[in-house]
């Protein structure tokens, strides 16, 4: 599952870099510089790739969305900061940690009753089926974006921050450091166009740690990185781009 979810992420921001080209006069970066024909879209990941699209290059840090775990592109709603900032600027610092997690609660408790409700065995309950599809029915045909296999079982929730404005960012900070990078993947025969995954990973943050362990642009871990890497207390070679 998260393989899919990475590998669609990176793939979008393939073809996202290969459809969006800066005008001449912006400071924006050129984005034309990847071959997203190396990645074929297969029609499993379509729909994951042009989620991630949005993510990357249409929504911005003040829109997220509650999507299925698994099938990304299932969204099951989503919230304009913006708009709630208007309504709540005092508690703003706060307000994705108490927003959000309501908002979630509210649609597991729509998903958990339609699930338990779609198999009726008589006329009441047909009729209490109906009259939540009534009542919810923006998410119950949500689940039929699902593969009818997986439509009733209990579904894994995420949600997704827009990126647009902190990629446009990361990719101004890494075209110092991109040539070297992709000259280096080339010389070791793989696809230059991985450099793409240092935006999936870290947004192209050199000093970022993740809660398990990981660093750098790569997000390597310690086990991963220290037969060819210094990491001790003085020098941790990972935060190096190059």
């Amino acid at each position: 599952m998260w393989f899919h979810l990475i590998w669609s992420a990176v793939i979008g921001t393939c073809v996202f870099f290969s459809l969006h080209t800066a005008h001449p006069s912006t400071d924006s970066p050129k984005y034309q510089f990847l071959s997203p024909q190396k990645f074929p879209v297969t029609p499993e990941l379509e729909k994951r790739v042009q989620f991630w699209q949005k993510v990357f290059g249409e929504w911005d840090e003040n829109t997220v969305v509650l999507h299925d775990e698994e099938f990304p592109h299932v969204i099951y709603t989503s919230v304009d900061l913006t708009k709630e900032t208007l309504e709540d600027h005092f508690h703003y610092p706060n307000l994705p940690k108490r927003i959000l997690p309501q908002a979630q609660e509210k649609v597991s408790h729509i998903l958990e009753a339609l699930r338990k409700n779609h198999l009726f065995s008589n006329i009441e309950s047909e009729k209490r089926f109906n009259q939540l599809i009534e009542k919810h029915h923006e998410i119950y045909t949500k689940l039929y974006q699902l593969p009818s296999k997986e439509r009733w079982k209990t579904r894994p929730l995420r949600w997704q921050f827009g990126l647009k404005n902190r990629l446009h960012q990361a990719i101004k900070t890494s075209r110092i450091y991109r040539p070297d990078i992709m000259q280096v993947l080339r010389s070791y025969g793989v696809p230059a166009e991985l450099f793409c995954l240092t935006f999936v990973e870290s947004l192209f943050t050199q000093t970022i740690e993740s809660s398990a362990g990981a660093v750098g642009i790569w997000q390597l871990m310690p086990f991963t990185a220290s037969p060819h890497l210094a990491i001790h207390d003085l020098l941790d070679e990972r935060k190096d781009p190059i």
